[in-house]
């Protein structure tokens, strides 16, 4: 899975640059100051980097026909949502928020990854030739 390293190293190479002029940059723009709000903003570059990871996941599904499998995963995590996003924000604010997204696009992700290898492995199982039988 070479292709989801290299995104992961990219995530992991914008979560650092983020990290050092993000906010920043978003502050200039805004013109307000943003520095107390670092650690959500840390958050959602992790997020931002596990959606990626989701991106591309759906779009290998998409290739093999397994959109089925994809509207599950969807209802799935919107269900997460549902029931744990006026709790989580209740209690925790912006940071709240923050981490919900991040637990959804990760929750999302491993759905992916999960319901792909296991594609992959099926798929793999029925395209092996049996071994030749041994000369009696």
């Amino acid at each position: 899975m070479g292709m989801l390293g290299v995104i992961l190293g990219l995530g992991a190479a914008v979560c650092g640059i983020g990290y050092l002029v993000g906010l920043p940059v978003l502050g200039w723009v805004y013109k307000m100051d943003l520095k107390p709000y670092l650690a959500e903003f840390m958050v959602l570059m992790v997020a931002s980097a596990t959606t990626a990871i989701s991106a591309f996941l759906y779009t290998v599904l998409t290739i093999m026909r397994h959109q089925t499998a994809l509207a599950i995963s969807y209802v799935v995590v919107s269900l997460c949502a549902l029931l744990g996003g006026a709790p989580l924000v209740h209690q925790y604010g912006l940071m709240g928020a923050a981490v919900l997204y991040l637990g959804l696009t990760l929750t999302l992700s491993v759905c992916f990854l999960v319901i792909t290898l296991v594609r992959m492995a099926i798929t793999a199982r029925r395209t092996t030739p049996s071994p030749a039988p041994l000369p009696a």
